[in-house]
């Protein structure tokens, strides 16, 4: 898998669909966020409906930042998602969540709020495919990156050799190659990728380093 990952975070399945065809053929798997307006402060394309409208021939990460996704995980498990990543500070059954997007024959990784302690995953590390180190606190687009974030990913892959280690939150060129020599696998971007008119050079140069 490529290291950028873009990241659409939309609130219509037009402005979504619109995303994607910017980027068809660039990358192997998009970052589509999802919000509840409990677990984040506003809402962002909550309905599970969404999956069967949109068209993409590259593999779905589904960002679900909902509080208690145990109650409504199975609506989200469509064809089109390969990968769930999940919120640990938003569930109080990991375990019955992990077993579903399993079962349902797609990868699973746990995000960390910045807060959030690293070792709150020790608990699954055998159990998920990886882990989402979120470098701004969840539900906006266009924040910059903690600074403290670039210790939490070294902290990350010293203490979890075997998991991929992946990166969301006020990430751009300018500050990619220090988060991949801290030890991220990979990047997710934003606004730090579809603000820009060269999008297909800054994923190919990423992708390089």
């Amino acid at each position: 898998m490529n290291r950028v990952i873009p990241a659409i975070l939309e609130q219509s399945v037009g402005d979504i669909q619109e995303k994607l065809d910017r980027i068809a053929g660039l990358a192997d798997c998009i970052h589509l966020d999802i919000g509840d307006g409990v677990f984040i402060p506003d809402e962002i394309m909550n309905d599970p409906g969404v999956l069967d409208l949109i068209t993409t021939e590259a593999k779905i990460d589904l960002h679900l930042m909902i509080e208690l996704p145990e109650i409504i995980i199975d609506r989200w498990l469509a064809p089109i998602v390969a990968r769930v990543t999940l919120h640990i500070e938003a569930t109080q059954d990991m375990e019955t969540c992990i077993a579903k997007v399993r079962d349902a024959g797609k990868q699973v990784f746990l995000a960390l709020n910045p807060e959030t302690p690293l070792t709150m995953i020790d608990a699954y590390r055998e159990k998920v495919d990886g882990c989402l180190i979120m470098g701004v606190h969840p539900g906006y687009g266009g924040q910059e990156f903690l600074e403290q974030t670039y210790d939490r990913i070294r902290m990350a892959r010293a203490r979890y050799a075997t998991i991929t280690i992946a990166v969301d939150g006020g990430v751009k060129y300018e500050n990619a190659q220090q988060i991949i020599e801290s030890g991220a696998d990979q990047l997710v971007m934003g606004s730090g990728l579809f603000d820009h008119d060269t999008i297909e050079e800054i994923i190919q140069k990423i992708n390089a380093m």
